[in-house]
């Protein structure tokens, strides 16, 4: 393939079939008019997504249930890997714009993305270690394998492990140390809770459904910037005290965002004014750190 005078155009045509075929064929158009970018990069981006998660690995792993579950269980596991892809693939486009080399973000970012999606039964805590096992326990009731099972149950954990993993690189720790600050951190602000709000959101037509994306990227971004805060600033070897301690430290605060995430909980249904100014108070606590 490298001597072959069409290779460019061979890679191209294998990697927009992939595109097409696992994403839908308005991907492309549609991820442009989000972020702005060249299909080129898009390509790339979606790429080095897939790569990361091992999708095509998902993929047959899922594939190869063909008669052991119902077609719509592995129809809806398809939906939620390409829900996963879609995220990983912005996040790239958002973060590594300039520097999407396949083989280095791949080298960086996959050994920890494993590490995560094997360990979430450890990492997480509280009412996203519980949904996970059901979820777990689910999959399995309806005939498929523990380990797809695991990873299927994990996925909504898994649209934090880019930010985690570049948490980790930058700050020079080990990974699963970040992620049990990053997810204790969401367990001790209740940002779990704000997360399951804009996922709930009511969207009609495209600008609401991109206005509902933006507010679930910052929150991702500003939990990860809690994150590295409490890794920079605190000191300690037990992730769970670390960020007991950036806990305390900003009592005062925290409670007062409390105070307005209990206000909203007795308000009933959100909306997206409501849930920006719930945004609004964790940012707040990002500046203060």
């Amino acid at each position: 393939m490298d001597d072959h005078r069409l290779e460019r155009e061979i890679i191209a045509t294998i990697v927009t079939n992939s595109v097409i075929n696992r994403m839908g064929p308005v991907f492309f158009q549609r991820t442009q008019e989000d972020t702005g970018t060249d299909a080129a990069s898009v390509a790339r981006s979606y790429t080095i997504a897939r790569e990361i998660f091992d999708a095509r690995k998902i993929w047959e792993k899922i594939e190869s249930l063909d008669n052991a579950v119902h077609a719509n269980v592995q129809y809806s596991m398809m939906f939620q890997i390409s829900r996963l892809l879609r995220h990983a693939t912005h996040w790239l486009l958002a973060h590594h714009l300039d520097a999407l080399d396949i083989e280095d973000l791949v080298s960086r970012c996959q050994p920890g993305t494993r590490i995560l999606a094997r360990k979430l039964n450890k990492l997480l805590s509280g009412n996203e270690l519980k949904r996970y096992r059901e979820s777990t326990q689910l999959y399995k009731d309806i005939g498929v394998p523990e380990s797809i099972a695991r990873y299927m149950a994990g996925t909504n954990a898994l649209y934090s492990v880019l930010d985690i993993t570049e948490v980790a690189n930058r700050r020079n720790v080990d990974v699963e140390f970040a992620a049990r600050i990053y997810f204790e951190i969401g367990r001790g602000l209740a940002l779990d809770w704000i997360r399951d709000q804009i996922e709930g959101l009511h969207v009609e037509g495209r600008w609401q459904a991109v206005a509902r994306g933006t507010l679930r990227d910052n929150l991702y971004q500003l939990q990860a910037t809690l994150t590295e805060q409490v890794i920079r600033n605190h000191r300690g070897n037990n992730p769970v005290d670390r960020v007991s301690t950036w806990l305390t430290r900003h009592q005062a605060q925290i409670s007062h965002a409390n105070q307005t995430l209990d206000d909203m909980r007795m308000g009933g249904d959100l909306d997206f004014a409501t849930l920006s100014v719930a945004l609004q108070e964790i940012r707040k606590l990002s500046i203060q750190s």
